[in-house]
């Protein structure tokens, strides 16, 4: 069953570079989910330094309510996913995500009050996955994914971008060597991508950043929202397109040597 911290527990790993700490496999020839990984459930903590996580099914999953932190780790061969982050402020930074068979990264559940500090994942490296995205994470989660992280070197360095409405904080789109892609789920409400709210937040497509719609963009669901796309950055969109509603907008200033462009 791997590792369960629960119940307002603990777990304190604080290896060395010269001397890291190593939760792995039992079997003498290690596979792939041999053992569930660590599960953080809420009012649990889990810090770890220089403490590298194999061959779990999961290689950590932060439940929401749970807190901690994991630094300069290396978090290897997982069956699902190296990281899993629910609604939690747990960080993962310095880390290297590697060989998952589905996401380096999970996020798709809403942020914490307060929304997501990019520095909570920063630092980070995703790569040698064999899924068919590198990572998933929710529409109003993608400020998780900090400039100095990379994902490149995987089967698909494209993160998949799940739908959640941005209602509260403003949302970053950085460019960290894949593209984004926001896939069709189907036509109802909450299968869209909206932006609003009373605090009118502001998605920002920044610059050099390709992201594709398979689904409807609007700005302006029931409130409004913005929308800011950066030069060089490419939105593709398909499906409905983008609509911008009630009191919106859209700013997209573009140069002469890095043209915005909206394409298909």
């Amino acid at each position: 069953r791997g590792l369960d911290v629960a119940n307002m527990s603990s777990i304190t790993a604080l290896g060395t570079s010269s001397a890291p700490i190593l939760f792995t496999s039992a079997a003498a020839a290690p596979a792939q989910g041999d053992w569930y990984g660590i599960d953080v459930t809420s009012g649990a903590t889990v810090v770890m330094d220089w403490a590298d996580i194999q061959y779990a099914h999961t290689g950590v999953q932060f439940y929401t309510g749970s807190s901690g932190s994991i630094s300069n780790a290396d978090i290897g061969y997982a069956l699902y996913d190296g990281v899993e982050i629910q609604i939690t402020d747990a960080s993962v930074t310095n880390t290297v995500i590697h060989d998952s068979g589905r996401y380096g990264l999970y996020a798709r559940y809403s942020p914490p009050v307060g929304g997501d500090d990019p520095a909570r994942f920063a630092g980070n490296t995703i790569t040698g996955g064999t899924g068919s995205f590198a990572a998933s994470v929710a529409f109003n989660r993608l400020n998780l994914l900090d400039s100095s992280s990379s994902i490149a070197g995987n089967a698909v360095d494209v993160v998949e971008v799940y739908p959640g409405d941005i209602t509260e904080h403003d949302v970053a789109v950085r460019a960290l060597g894949a593209s984004y892609e926001a896939p069709y789920l189907g036509n109802s409400v909450w299968q869209q991508y909206n932006v609003y709210g009373a605090t009118e937040p502001t998605l920002t497509i920044e610059a050099g950043v390709e992201i594709d719609f398979l689904n409807y963009l609007k700005v302006g669901y029931t409130a409004p929202g913005h929308l800011v796309v950066e030069p060089g950055a490419t939105v593709a969109l398909q499906n409905r397109g983008l609509d911008v509603a009630n009191m919106s907008s859209i700013t997209a200033l573009g140069t002469s040597s890095a043209p915005i462009l909206f394409t298909s």
